[in-house]
């Protein structure tokens, strides 16, 4: 039975959902009736599922960004670079998902109070956003991906999310991506060297994205035969 974390009622679904083997691999086998072939499948949400007969298990990974505040930067997460991960086994978890299922969107229309509105924010902040991504998601990640575009500096949350990574798995990798070609507080900083510091792979350029996804597919692989061999 999976644990739910005590200041949340119940897990976010997308590690509910999803059956964790013991070192950590999401890996659930959907056979077909038809014949004796099937396929390995992950639960992104209810009812919607991925499936492969590429991978035998797929490798969380906790991804941190600003992008999921807007909708063209929703658009791209969910279109494009989610979709892309999963393409290369590797199962995004994604925080601004994950935190929305704690948010009743139905409480917050024109009636409500500004002093409400207020004390529904506060408890969000304090309690679900840490609790959710440090206290849940985080610990299932076996690596982080940092997208650092979005503006002139790295935002302030990501930062926070690579630090405190970092302290919390030391051992495990963290991969930055940054196609902005805006500098930060020097020549030689595309991203202040405070937070470039924990990274374990910064991918620059305008090619950056597609460099990062090839990085992860190699380290995703790596995860499962070490899982394979420790068997």
């Amino acid at each position: 039975m999976k644990q739910v974390p005590l200041k949340l009622k119940k897990l976010p679904s997308i590690l509910a959902l999803n059956k964790f083997n013991k070192y950590g691999l999401v890996s659930e086998w959907l056979p077909n009736n038809k014949d004796d072939k099937g396929v390995h499948v992950v639960h992104l949400k209810e009812g919607l599922i991925f499936s492969s007969n590429k991978y035998d298990s797929f490798v969380p990974a906790y991804v941190a960004s600003q992008l999921g505040f807007n909708t063209p930067g929703k658009y791209f997460l969910q279109e494009f670079f989610y979709p892309a991960l999963l393409e290369r086994g590797v199962l995004p978890l994604c925080p601004f998902a994950a935190c929305e299922e704690y948010l009743d969107q139905k409480v917050f229309n024109e009636n409500l109070s500004v002093k409400k509105n207020k004390q529904l924010w506060t408890d969000f902040n304090k309690n679900i956003v840490p609790e959710v991504n440090y206290n849940t998601l985080m610990p299932k990640a076996k690596f982080l991906i940092a997208i650092l575009d979005g503006g002139h500096a790295a935002d302030d949350g990501v930062c926070a999310e690579i630090g405190y990574y970092a302290r919390e798995f030391p051992m495990r990798p963290i991969i930055g991506i940054r196609s902005d070609f805006r500098l930060s507080e020097n020549p030689a900083a595309t991203v202040n060297p405070a937070v470039s510091h924990f990274v374990t792979q910064l991918f620059e350029g305008p090619e950056a994205y597609q460099h990062a996804l090839t990085s992860t597919k190699t380290l995703s692989e790596k995860i499962r035969e070490y899982a394979r061999v420790s068997k």
